[in-house]
């Protein structure tokens, strides 16, 4: 019994993966166009996914993904109907120009895929 939920937990700990970085959108709602500074984002953010730059033109971009297998999944043939998985994607561009936020563009997303029959009748 013990190595069994051993083994139920190493497959649960395996069935999510991230990449990037996921906004928290509690400090996006604190960045103020013509008021906050590229050293603010930074210090609210961290580390942006990419940075481009552009004639005066600084452009910060956070970009992050989750997927999260659903539990009902590992259960056999339960899996099979009521598995499959949970998906977030956080999108957040941020335009800078002489250090001075001008623009904000910001995109949340989320999906969920189901296993199953998909029969209607």
């Amino acid at each position: 019994m013990k190595n069994l939920m051993s083994i139920l937990a190493a497959v649960l700990l395996t069935a999510c993966a991230s990449s990037g970085v996921m906004v928290d959108q509690n400090k996006v709602g604190t960045f103020k166009e013509g008021v906050t500074t590229e050293a603010d984002v930074y210090a609210a953010l961290g580390k942006p996914t990419s940075v481009s730059t552009s004639t005066g033109t600084k452009i910060l971009m956070y970009y992050g993904s989750q997927a999260q297998v659903k539990a009902a999944t590992f259960i056999p043939v339960v899996g099979l109907f009521a598995g499959g998985s949970d998906s977030k994607v956080s999108m957040l561009m941020l335009t800078f120009k002489d250090g001075v936020l001008t623009n904000i563009n910001n995109t949340q997303s989320g999906s969920s895929v189901s296993t199953g029959s998909g029969i209607t009748n």
